[in-house]
């Protein structure tokens, strides 16, 4: 478990929660009380939002809800993290995962992992970016499930023609969030079975 192997390298405890990352003030009120308990190490990120419908009928509407989350989501979350951090004088690291699936808006969310880091690095804060390409997660497979022509898709459009499963993204992420990466920072990992190689 990823969870085991990050605890055991950097001590305390791993968790996960839940909020609303659109909403400024949710995520302020999210991420504080996590801070004040847990600021002796940086949380790593996570965003998520699917959108199944015909890229022709997408509505604006659509694409902003997940133009939102996936980018605007991420900015918020990351910096005020990175604002807790610097005023309880943490060092540490921030990982941002961004998924490779082709929305415009993670794309955007790259330069995040390089702006973030140039105003907080010199408090002792790295922020690097995971890039993997679609793995298989019960939200993907509930995409997949009964539609065996995008699973084919997918899998034809990376060079080890399948689809990652969570385990196979779990050095990259130990590896970031570790003292392995301590001169890492505005990086993006890829891990997309060679997709953006091609």
């Amino acid at each position: 478990m990823l969870e085991g192997s990050i605890e055991s390298q950097l001590g305390g405890t791993l968790q996960y929660t839940c909020a609303v990352v659109t909403d400024a003030r949710v995520v302020h009120d999210t991420i504080r009380p996590i801070a004040a308990q847990h600021c002796q190490r940086g949380p790593r990120g996570k965003r998520e939002a699917t959108l199944t419908l015909d890229a022709i009928k997408h509505s604006e509407a659509d694409v902003e809800k997940i133009s939102r989350c996936n980018f605007w989501g991420t900015f918020l979350c990351a910096t005020a993290v990175g604002r807790h951090m610097l005023e309880q004088k943490t060092r540490g690291s921030i990982l941002l995962v961004v998924s490779m699936s082709g929305m415009i808006a993670n794309r955007a969310a790259f330069p995040l992992s390089i702006m973030v880091p140039r105003q907080h690095g010199g408090g002792g804060i790295r922020v690097n970016s995971l890039c993997p390409w679609y793995i298989y997660t019960p939200m993907v497979g509930k995409t997949l499930h009964g539609n065996p022509g995008a699973r084919t898709m997918l899998e034809s459009e990376n060079m080890l023609r399948r689809i990652a499963r969570p385990h196979e993204c779990r050095g990259a992420a130990r590896f970031l969030l570790s003292d392995a990466s301590s001169y890492m920072t505005g990086s993006a990992l890829v891990v997309d079975g060679g997709h953006t190689a091609w």
